[in-house]
């Protein structure tokens, strides 16, 4: 009795389909397939993931680029604030929010 009643739930659920967008906001320089995200996450543009934060060696705080890895102190001076033009702005605007 139970099983059909949660197969017949199950029959009429519909599987939602998620769609995330991540907006630039630094940019690594010298290696243009990673940026900061507005939400402060390393982004991978060439394999489309998140970088996460590393801990090395018990105390060295940073994360792993183009297979090596480099401490937040190393990457401060190569992070440069990313200019976006209106037009993109406004693209981003409308995929955000799609019925405005």
């Amino acid at each position: 009795m139970f099983y059909n009643y949660y197969y017949n739930q199950l029959k009429t659920m519909q599987l939602t389909d998620y769609q995330f967008v991540f907006i630039p906001k630094w940019e690594i320089k010298g290696h243009e397939d990673y940026y900061f995200t507005s939400l402060k996450e390393l982004y991978n543009s060439k394999t489309n993931r998140i970088v996460k934060q590393v801990v090395k060696g018990g105390y060295s705080t940073g994360y792993v680029i183009d297979g090596k890895f480099k401490t937040l102190k190393k990457l401060n001076p190569l992070i440069s604030k990313i200019e976006l033009n209106p037009g993109i702005v406004f693209q981003i605007d409308r995929i955000l929010n799609p019925n405005t």
